[in-house]
């Protein structure tokens, strides 16, 4: 096997790890963009919370029918925020290395 053949092969495999590394820091970064988006969601619902229970105007009916479905909203995004924290702990936990790029240069860091 000449040189060549041999350091063409190593460039190759490597090519295909940053490629699958590009697509796997895409992923977190995603998962990163969700959980921001979930937490200002959260903070949103929790405010709507507070008004409708200081809202002494709305009948009993209707603060009764808001909270439920406030609270509810609540819930939901709770739960997705929880899912999407875990996504994220697994794949920076999937991770060997952490990554910086510099310039187009890859670092690994231990």
């Amino acid at each position: 096997m000449s040189a060549n053949f041999s350091n063409k092969m190593v460039l190759d495999a490597a090519s295909s790890r940053i490629d699958q590394l590009d697509v796997a820091l895409a992923k977190f970064d995603g998962l990163g963009e969700q959980k921001t988006k979930l937490e200002t969601d959260l903070k949103s619902a929790q405010s709507q919370e507070e008004t409708i229970l200081s809202n002494e105007l709305l009948s009993h009916d209707a603060g009764a029918t808001q909270l439920a479905q406030c609270r509810a909203l609540l819930d939901v995004v709770k739960r997705r925020l929880e899912n999407v924290t875990e996504d994220c702990r697994r794949s920076k936990g999937g991770f060997r290395y952490r990554i910086a790029r510099d310039g187009g240069r890859v670092q690994c860091m231990g």
